[in-house]
């Protein structure tokens, strides 16, 4: 927009000239203010999402922890997995030495019948223990899976919703950056 001075006897009106310049740098204050405002929100915006981004760098540290408790846990099960397998192997290796001597067994089971059967009672009561044990191992380590699964769903959540912010935001400032020059080219 081109302006137009008043002529004077020595160059522009000198009235003129004040006027557009006062104009002019209430326009700018009133530009700048409303700038400032604008950075103002954003570096408040920015805080909340370092923040946010904190929070998340906390949770996955916490998960990390939690990851390797159940890991170590998970160790743990596995090793008293090994050990009942290795009980069964001798259970059955047991029962193969059992069987060779059945018949010492037969010949004194009428002296020892009262013997026999509590100790195959013992027996199936720790067969029944070593079943319930694996079934609350294999409950636990579903139920830890579970968790871990929805934890980590719950965190992509987060990550995702954080980066979509930290997008929104970087466009919305280079689109105020972009305004600024414009403004500034057309002032200059």
């Amino acid at each position: 927009m081109a302006i137009e001075f008043r002529n004077a006897l020595l160059g522009f009106n000198k009235n003129d000239v004040l006027e557009y310049v006062a104009q002019k740098d209430k326009e700018l204050k009133r530009l700048s203010v409303t700038l400032n405002s604008r950075i103002d929100n954003l570096k408040q915006e920015l805080e909340i999402l370092k923040s946010e981004h904190q929070s998340c760098l906390s949770t996955i540290g916490n998960l990390t922890i939690e990851n390797d408790n159940l890991k170590a846990c998970i160790a743990e099960y596995e090793k008293k997995i090994d050990e009942i397998e290795d009980m069964g192997s001798k259970i059955g290796k047991l029962y193969l030495v059992s069987k060779a001597s059945a018949k010492d067994i037969v010949d004194r089971a009428q002296e020892n019948s009262s013997l026999v059967e509590q100790q195959t009672d013992k027996s199936l009561v720790n067969i029944e223990n070593t079943q319930a044990d694996l079934k609350e191992i294999a409950e636990n380590i579903l139920s830890a899976s579970q968790n871990f699964v929805e934890r980590l769903d719950s965190l992509q959540d987060s990550l995702d919703k954080t980066k979509s912010q930290i997008s929104e935001n970087k466009d919305s400032s280079s689109q105020i950056s972009e305004d600024f020059a414009e403004l500034y080219a057309k002032l200059g």
